[in-house]
């Protein structure tokens, strides 16, 4: 097994740029299928952010550095913010449970001693 040499600054800023790039071409192209209809743009939104949250979750498993397991984290809870957002304005009762499932999910990792 090879050790390999710490990322550099410069990579992990390419990184995310190349994410926040993907994300906003994801969102363009889901935008112009959606044919400007305000539901059908708020679920292509709320699908975007989820994918959002689901790369900052595995981001976060795959990550070697602190630094990029913080960016990881930061990247999930923005899109998990961003689906609950959408939930609310497509749905009230969806967004209350897209709140309940947080707390659940913060409760259970508080209770397992914050192992992953």
């Amino acid at each position: 097994m090879t050790i390999q040499p710490p990322p550099s600054k410069w990579s992990i800023a390419r990184e995310v740029i190349g994410l926040l790039l993907l994300s906003v071409g994801t969102f363009g192209v889901l935008f112009t299928l959606a044919e400007l209809s305000i539901f059908r743009v708020a679920l292509a939104l709320m699908v975007v952010m989820a994918g959002v949250a689901v790369g900052g979750v595995l981001i976060t498993g795959i990550a070697m550095t602190r630094l990029q397991r913080r960016a990881g984290a930061a990247v999930a809870i923005s899109g998990y913010v961003s689906v609950t957002a959408c939930a609310y304005l497509l749905w009230q009762p969806l967004g209350n449970l897209a709140v309940a499932c947080a707390l659940v999910a913060g409760g259970a990792w508080l209770a397992s001693e914050g192992r992953a």
